[in-house]
């Protein structure tokens, strides 16, 4: 009887632990777990376990936290003292799903409800990491000397921006790229932002592009097809530039020719 009383009470109650097959999964894949629940010293009776998957997300106003899914994992059941029992579960992580970056980050918050006593809780991290053909894409970036910052991947009402930094090639031209994703169904369309360097100061240029599924297996022809665009907005920036000084020029010229 004292037993009963302190398990209602969370005192040797049944316990469980959400454990995953790895520590992070990418976005699309399918997540495979297991919840590990433990008997105390006296039989209960479990109404429901529960898994919510949870995002949260950091900005200059603070955070802010939402659900991206409620898992079921099991019914009402009776367990016994110090039985043992582990219930499998899958979860289809959807594809769109921000990645674990710039203040993103994810944890299931598993609710083991008992009847007559203190619900047990458990908390657990979760990493999301980008689906193959964006990790293809950043890969494509490295190839070209880039790094991503230690800033990238912040949210905004746009999406995920990540954001990278020249270390080689494109040193003397560029001083940031930032990239945005749509997934589409035969492949994904990329929004690109090169801060380009020039002799005044920064220029932005700006492409909208997409890569077929074929070309986004292998980081080489992505980096072939980056390479071509960032060059062409370097130039494009440049003869900008150079529009601008001989109008400015000009201007200046006429302007001082009338005044005489």
């Amino acid at each position: 009887m004292f037993k009963k009383i302190l398990a209602k009470f969370g005192k040797g109650a049944a316990t469980v632990d959400l454990r995953f097959k790895k520590p992070s999964y990418s976005a699309g894949e399918t997540l495979h777990g297991e919840a590990w629940i433990e008997g105390g010293q006296v039989e209960q009776k479990m109404n429901s376990l529960t898994a919510d998957f949870m995002m949260s997300v950091v900005t200059k106003q603070g955070s802010v936290t939402r659900k991206v899914a409620t898992i079921p994992l099991n019914g009402s059941y009776n367990i016994l003292p110090e039985e043992s029992k582990v219930i499998s579960f899958s979860y289809d992580i959807p594809r769109d799903l921000p990645v674990s970056r710039g203040g993103v980050s994810y944890y299931f918050d598993t609710h083991l409800d008992i009847e007559g006593g203190v619900d047990r809780k458990d908390f657990d991290r979760l990493v999301i990491e980008a689906p193959e053909e964006v990790q293809n894409v950043f890969y494509a970036l490295n190839r070209l000397g880039f790094q991503e910052k230690s800033t990238s991947g912040k949210l905004d009402t746009w999406g995920q921006e990540f954001s990278f930094f020249p270390r080689e090639l494109f040193v003397n031209e560029v001083d940031e790229i930032e990239i945005r994703f749509a997934y589409e169904e035969s492949g994904i369309r990329i929004w690109m932002e090169v801060d380009c360097r020039t002799r005044h100061g920064e220029m932005e240029a700006r492409r909208e592009f997409f890569i077929e599924q074929d070309l986004l297996k292998e980081s080489r022809q992505i980096a072939n097809i980056l390479k071509d665009y960032i060059n062409e907005m370097v130039e494009e920036a440049t003869e900008e530039l150079g529009m601008n000084e001989e109008e400015s020029f000009l201007g200046d010229f006429f302007g001082d020719s009338d005044e005489e």
